[in-house]
């Protein structure tokens, strides 16, 4: 067959060549992703598609995409042919059969491989270069990751298909059949079949000590994962070979399996990490850093380069000069692993700290991160505390002689709590010795909305400096080669690494053990691994499992090595500087560099994978996690070892975790990786765990269309009724009944809080007190059937005193029905202890809630100061909670009550803010704040805003059939016809605002007072109240 002029190559890494030379890929991973998907799909996809599949959280996923795009285009196209294709809403990839490895390989394969010559069969084996697609994951992505996996299994079974029958036709020549049958082995570890096939050709070709070799490794193996079976193929393939040793004269061969004597020698090993060549320009840059920090005044730089460039060496330095001149150094690297771990890098920062500083910390405000200092009080349960903790601690460490240096390396990959962090602390230490230094991946940045989400602030405010990183020279690459004693060409290497400092290094250790030198990268680390000990193979293997960190003590449960022989590979792995201690933790390891985690754990065949994530799972299952930490480390595991209903368990806790410190991108993440899975469960697990998903999504996320989303979690409250799970029915209904009150729908959030009451009636006492609370709280606010309203109430204070349990949803609608009763002093009282209640149990939503009703008090008891107090505490809950109308209303409430102060300043961010909430359409809210506004500007004599502004309440109050905000908004209408001295629109505003009925007590009172001014002003005593 003739090859293409275009030859895209999708088993095994992704790569493209043009003419038979290789075509530079994006260094986007996203972008990769998408041109390996247009690739194999082979089809054309409308682009709000591939939006969701890939930028579903960007600011801007078509532009994103658009972005992407243009940087495919030059990789497939030439000026005579177009391949990639797109419009306004299609894009498509167009390759022909001969040009994409996948489908020339499936199309043979079609033929059947009785058609298939030996030596075709060969050719066609040989093209699987590694896994489909292998090092392009995008865990955080799940719609692409499980397209990924499935394809990854279609090309496993070909590949196995291939090798088994090349196996077969080859068993009279096992020398020929060894290499598949090794493969074999390797793709699909868990097949004993394959295993005692591998056993019987070693043993026909006199290789009786590999066999045995093969045999242990693979006891071993199944004994770790529990998956050794005594009666299976294995043990019957090494029974019978047992049996015929003493009629067969065994040939003693060497054994690959036993790694050979290293020539790398220690002093070579620990030197090469030490080692520093060229870079003296850009090290004293660096450096200079801390000179201008100790002006008295933050400093930002960045510096980018490619993978392997030589960023985290030189990023190394400058922490060890800062450290010398005793600097404190926040020092942490992001994991691409690790993303759904918020705050990761802030954690490992500061655990990295000498405890004599972190001691000088609010310990009870860090505890957040840092669960070792002790359980926070409800006080300090505040993202606000964690936040200023943080920014006090650095500030307290930075001096003009030892600057503060935040050192954050890899920070494509970090997490967008980490970057909201990062960004705090940068905005309040604009006047400190402080130097903030990344390091980062250029052309993965792209990917990473929440770090170009601060980058882009920074360069806005011309805060930071950027440097690209450039490859090593050819003199520096020869000194690199001195410096390690090796006995490379430096030519050579330079024209092989291209300058990467990273493949120069393990060119050079290559050249030094006098073989011969692999041609990339991943091959030369392979080949390094390839001479280890079988045990320090196992070790490195499931160090990769568990990340690119990982403590010894997780180790010692997976692996079947006693405590010395685990000792002994870990001193293995260090001397060949592929694994290393953390500075600050002789308990922790680190792989080398990302790119060494990459390649061990990508040589780990995907069921081995599979399996041995499991039982990471397992293992982690059993711990103790009273705070949810490890959830998020076990829901990744149970997800990749595919126990949907751990997974599903563990992403659940992850997402409260998460939501707990603010982490909202986060557990929506957690969410939909667990609504990925639960459809795997069978009821009523399925059910409850859906709703659980649902509801963690919806307080991570305000939904895009919140009609929709309610119909259908209202469709999963009957399905839990129907499955007699009346709780989760319950909070299900109440969920449904907020988003319908937020979208002013009044009469199904009525008919919505009805149900959840009903529902909470088949539960325990405190279960049923919450779900008559609530309903009773959504009649107050709806201004309908006080009476029962309060009966309600009355009946679950009564249980929640039986059950010794206190619930918010009692106090919040106690204070509401005081509140509607004009005593304000009861309710401001009952909406602290519904703070309280919130603030104990962690629940940012509810809290916000109870501090919106706090702030409406306070101004209904026209106290300025603390209504100011609470609305700055709410706008600042209100920033870190879901993208809803909380945000909005914060800042709208707090620029509200400087206004109300006189602070005419504010009336810009109260414009804002009002239309931010007209954008959420959030009506209730919106009318509240505009009532208020305009009794302001009513009383300043600010006439035709007032009106403006009342009038638009008006509107939304007879919308949602208030009477309390339709009267509120008539009354300032009525008061502004009487500025204005017009007697027909007094009259008309009069008898308006008579009509009204059913509004609230402190509302009635302002009522009175305008008519009875009216009537004064008019002469007319009928315009008086009845």
């Amino acid at each position: 067959m003739s090859v293409a002029a275009l030859q895209v190559q999708v088993l095994g890494p992704l790569s493209v060549q043009r003419d038979g030379e290789p075509v530079r890929l994006p260094q986007s991973k996203k972008t990769r992703g998408l041109l390996a998907y247009l690739a194999i799909t082979g089809r054309s996809h409308r682009r709000d598609r591939l939006c969701s599949l890939l930028w579903d959280v960007a600011d801007d996923p078509r532009g994103a995409l658009r972005w992407s795009l243009s940087k495919i285009r030059p990789v497939v196209d030439t000026e005579a042919q177009r391949r990639l294709i797109a419009d306004r809403e299609n894009v498509e990839l167009d390759l022909d059969e001969t040009s994409l490895d996948w489908r020339w390989v499936r199309k043979a394969l079609d033929s059947g491989l009785e058609s298939l010559s030996t030596e075709r069969l060969k050719e066609l084996e040989s093209i699987f270069e590694g896994e489909l697609l292998e090092g392009l994951d995008l865990i955080d992505f799940d719609e692409f990751t499980a397209w990924c996996a499935a394809e990854r299994e279609h090309a496993r079974n070909m590949h196995t298909t291939l090798l088994r029958a090349l196996v077969e036709r080859l068993a009279s020549t096992p020398d020929e059949a060894l290499p598949f049958a090794r493969e074999l082995v390797r793709i699909d570890p868990m097949s004993e079949d394959a295993r005692a096939r591998l056993i019987q050709l070693l043993v026909i070709a006199g290789r009786r000590n590999e066999a045995r070799a093969q045999y242990e490794s693979a006891s071993r193996l199944l004994s770790e994962l529990g998956a050794k079976n005594a009666t299976g193929p294995l043990e019957t393939a090494w029974r019978e070979v047992n049996q015929r040793a003493d009629a067969a004269e065994e040939e003693v061969a060497p054994t690959p399996a036993t790694a050979p004597a290293s020539t790398e020698t220690t002093t070579q090993s620990a030197r090469s990490h030490d080692v520093f060549v060229g870079r003296q320009a850009e090290r004293s840059r660096l450096i200079s850093l801390l000179d201008k920090a100790g002006e008295g005044r933050l400093t930002i730089f960045m510096l980018k380069g490619e993978s392997g460039v030589g960023k985290t060496r030189l990023l190394a330095e400058l922490s060890d000069e800062a450290k010398r001149r005793g600097c404190t150094v926040f020092e942490a690297s992001a994991y691409e692993a690790e993303a759904g771990r918020p705050y990761g890098p802030w954690i490992d920062a500061l655990r990295r700290l000498p405890q004599e500083i972190v001691s000088e910390a609010n310990a009870a405000a860090l505890s957040p991160l840092l669960p070792e200092l002790g359980d926070a009080t409800e006080t300090d349960l505040s993202r606000d505390r964690l936040f200023g903790s943080v920014v006090d601690l650095v500030a307290k460490r930075a001096r003009p002689e030892a600057p503060t240096l935040l050192l954050f390396d890899d920070i494509h990959w970090c997490d967008d709590a980490t970057a909201e962090l990062l960004h705090y602390v940068a905005r309040m230490s604009l006047a400190q010795p402080v130097a903030i230094v990344f390091g980062a991946r250029d052309g993965e940045l792209i990917d990473n909305e929440s770090a170009m989400r601060i980058l882009r602030s920074f360069r806005r405010d011309g805060l930071i400096s950027e440097h690209l990183l450039l490859p090593l020279t050819a003199t520096d690459v020869a000194e690199l080669i001195r410096t390690l004693h090796g006995k490379a060409d430096a030519a050579e290497v330079f024209n092989l690494s291209g300058g990467n400092a990273l493949m120069a290094r393990e060119l050079a250790h290559a050249s030094g053990a006098g073989e011969m030198v692999p041609g990339s990268l991943r091959e030369l680390i392979g080949d390094r691994i390839d001479r280890l000990a079988p045990e320090s193979r196992n070790v490195l293997r499931w160090g990769a499992v568990l990340g690119p960190t990982f403590a010894v003590g997780r180790l010692t449960e997976l692996v079947s090595l006693d405590f010395d022989a685990l000792m002994n590979a870990l001193a293995e792995l260090e001397r060949r500087a592929l694994l290393g201690s953390t500075p600050n933790s002789a308990e922790m390891y680190a792989f080398h560099h990302a790119l060494v985690h990459q390649v061990v754990y990508s040589q780990i065949s995907e069921p081995r994978r599979k399996l041995m994530h499991l039982r990471v799972a397992k293992v982690l299952h059993e711990w103790d996690d009273p705070d949810g930490a490890i959830a998020i480390e076990l829901a990744h595991h149970a997800s990749v070892g595919g126990d949907a209903s751990l997974a599903v368990r563990a992403c659940v806790a992850a997402g409260h975790r998460c939501r707990r410190v603010f982490a909202n991108s986060e557990a929506f993440t957690h969410a939909r990786r667990g609504l990925r899975l639960v459809d795997q469960l069978p009821n009523p697990e399925r059910i409850q765990s859906r709703i659980e998903l649902e509801l963690i999504s919806i307080a991570a996320r305000w939904p895009d269309d919140p009609d929709a989303e309610s119909t259908r979690i209202e469709g999963l409250a009957e399905e839990a009724l129907d499955a007699g799970c009346p709780e989760h029915a319950r909070l299900a209904f109440t969920v449904v009944s907020t988003l319908r009150w937020h979208e002013g729908s009044l009469r199904d959030a009525h008919r919505l809080s009805l149900r959840a009451e009903l529902a909470s009636r088949e539960g325990d006492d405190h279960t049923r007190a919450i779900g008559i609370a609530e309903t009773a709280r959504c009649l107050v606010i709806l201004e309908r059937d006080l009476a029962q309203a309060e009966a309600l109430l009355l009946e679950a204070r009564a249980l929640t005193d039986r059950s010794g349990e206190a619930a918010w949803a009692v106090f919040d609608g106690v204070g509401l029905l005081r509140l509607h009763a004009g005593a304000l002093d009861e309710a401001k009282a009952a909406f602290e202890e519904a703070w309280r209640i919130a603030k104990k149990r962690g629940d940012r939503l509810e809290e916000f809630m109870a501090l919106e009703h706090l702030v409406m008090v306070s101004i209904h008891c026209r106290d300025p100061e603390e209504a100011c107090q609470h609305a700055k505490e709410l706008a600042a809950i209100g920033e870190k909670l879901r993208e809803g109308s909380e945000g909005p209303l914060g800042r709208a409430m707090l620029a509200l009550c400087r206004y109300q102060k006189g602070e005419m300043d504010h009336r810009r961010a109260l414009e804002d803010a009002l239309e931010e909430l007209r954008n959420a359409d959030a009506k209730q809210r919106l009318a509240f704040v505009l009532t208020q506004a305009a009794a302001v500007e009513s009383e300043r004599g600010d006439l035709e805003s007032a009106a403006a502004r009342a009038a638009e309440a008006e509107a939304i109050g007879r919308i949602l059939q208030q009477p309390s905000e339709s009267a509120l908004a008539r009354a300032v209408l009525l008061r502004i016809a009487r500025e204005e001295g017009d007697l027909a629109a007094i009259r008309r505003q009069a008898e308006e605002l008579r009509e009204i009925s059913g509004y609230a007590k402190h509302v009635g009172v302002i009522v009175e007072r305008e008519l009875a001014a009216a009537a004064a002003a008019t002469g007319q005593k009928d315009l008086e109240a009845e």
